[in-house]
């Protein structure tokens, strides 16, 4: 049986978070065949893969959603297409309530389209007209045309992209992701799920207000359209997983039906750390560790401003920035000139790393993310007996403090985001308490051990699988045969 799993922004190209999830499932549901569908930004990115891919993933499906188009060039003659498609990609650019989505994906694969004739034609420009007049807006409309261009073109492009045939859809987010599958599941008529880690369109939505690259009405006609995309996902997916209830509250909001909604959490196996000591050797230092990639979102420039912090009442702490920097090669040479400006002693960013390697030697693991889901990396180190201080993001909360019923204690510190003294402070009550570590850490590993086993996330994903393929039926018949 064929699954494919389609990836957006992260796997093969990024290490860590999803795409860690992905060579996860993969490696551990090996009965099946995966082919991956991956979207990513830019073409320079093809074939950077970071991961070495288990025999049971079959193909890699590569797609770029900038591959260079460039609408409406001089000298390019300007058609109009048939009344029937211009209507259906129209609902599309005035963001009707009932895109037909088949169909557009049809219109689109059509010997005779083109979108570079079509972003430049009169079709596009009466659509983008009848959406500017309902918008009411006060902006000039030359813009208004240039921002819907540059927002549909990448998708055009990618649903211009042959969809693989497989027997079941699984998309690792909304967004571009969750089209891909929801188209796939309509074409082929087969089943799609859909696993959010983190909410997508909230994700977009917190990037947008802070960017400086649009500004105004722009950022809520982007924020409309991501919202857009996520909303077909899932009206078309037979199951919705979430990984924590928050974001299943979230997801209900957003409209997805409350009966598709699962709740299946990231999972760890403390076997895959077996060689790793959770008892850290006396060294003199105070180690202190953060799993992560050096990227905005994770914040390193705040952590950083902590380090400071501690160093200036911790003298023998020592800061590990584990994981890679080259995602962002701006923001990590950003970080990089923080670091020269603080003047922070001890303090390394190691780039991509054996986690196992290193874990032992931590007193206390600090995550300082804008945005989560449910880290990964956490539980890591939690199944490694090693306290945290992380932000109150995604189900970090829930994942130190325990859900209701778990009556474990707390396996770390909770602070605000962007709080470069409360993290601070957290660090240094830890540093300065050898018992409170240790007893945080155990906390961490039973609740870790209990309740986030990879076993059972590998069983519920098999299980949903098999009810979709209808393999739960034939191993039922097979068992009655045999009686």
């Amino acid at each position: 049986m064929k699954i494919c799993m389609i990836a957006e922004g992260c796997y093969p190209y990024v290490v860590g978070g999803v795409s860690s999830w992905i060579q996860m499932m993969m490696t551990g549901l090996e009965s099946y065949d995966f082919e991956i569908y991956t979207i990513a930004a830019e073409v320079s990115q093809k074939g950077q893969f970071k991961y070495e891919f288990p025999v049971n993933m079959k193909a890699i499906h590569e797609n770029f959603l900038l591959e260079g188009i460039v609408p409406n060039k001089k000298g390019k003659k300007k058609k109009r297409i048939p009344v029937e498609q211009a209507e259906c990609l129209a609902r599309l650019v005035t963001s009707a309530d009932s895109i037909p989505w088949k169909r557009i994906y049809e219109i689109i694969h059509a010997d005779w389209f083109d979108i570079e004739e079509y972003l430049g034609g009169y079709d596009f420009y009466d659509a983008a007209v009848e959406r500017y007049k309902r918008d009411g807006v006060m902006t000039g409309f030359s813009d208004y045309l240039w921002t819907l261009r540059s927002m549909y073109m990448p998708l055009l492009i990618l649903l211009s992209k042959d969809i693989p045939k497989a027997d079941l859809y699984h998309s690792a987010s909304a967004g571009y992701a969750g089209i891909i599958g929801a188209i796939g599941s309509a074409i082929y008529e087969k089943p799609f799920i859909l696993s959010e880690h983190g909410i997508y369109t909230r994700e977009r939505e917190e990037e947008l207000i802070r960017s400086k690259w649009t500004q105004g009405f722009f950022k809520e006609m982007w924020i409309r359209y991501f919202y857009t995309l996520s909303q077909f996902a899932y009206e078309q997916a037979g199951t919705v997983v979430s990984l924590f209830v928050k974001n299943a509250m979230i997801q209900r909001e957003l409209g997805c039906p409350k009966e598709k909604i699962v709740i299946i959490p990231n999972g760890i196996a403390a076997s895959d750390y077996e060689g790793t000591s959770w008892r850290k050797t006396p060294n003199g230092f105070i180690d202190i560790g953060a799993i992560v990639r050096v990227t905005p979102i994770k914040d390193i420039k705040t952590m950083l401003a902590a380090f400071k912090e501690v160093q200036n009442k911790i003298k023998n702490a020592r800061f590990h920035i584990l994981g890679p920097y080259d995602e962002d090669m701006e923001y990590y040479a950003e970080c990089l000139s923080l670091m020269e400006q603080l003047n922070l002693q001890n303090c390394e960013m190691s780039g991509r790393v054996n986690i196992s390697d290193y874990l032992a030697d931590m007193d206390i693991m600090v995550l300082t993310s804008i945005s989560e889901g449910q880290p990964l990396a956490i539980l890591e180190g939690m199944i490694c007996r090693k306290p945290w201080v992380s932000t109150n993001v995604g189900s970090c909360s829930e994942l130190l403090n325990g859900m209701e019923g778990d009556h474990l204690g707390k396996a770390g510190l909770i602070v605000p985001v962007m709080d470069a003294v409360g993290i601070a402070r957290a660090v240094i009550k830890l540093a300065d308490n050898e018992r409170l570590r240790l007893d945080m850490g155990d906390i961490g590993y039973q609740r870790a051990a209990a309740f986030y086993k990879k076993e059972d996330m590998f069983d519920r994903y098999d299980k949903i699988y098999k009810d979709y393929l209808g393999l739960n039926q034939q191993d039922k018949r097979k068992r009655r045969r045999g009686r």
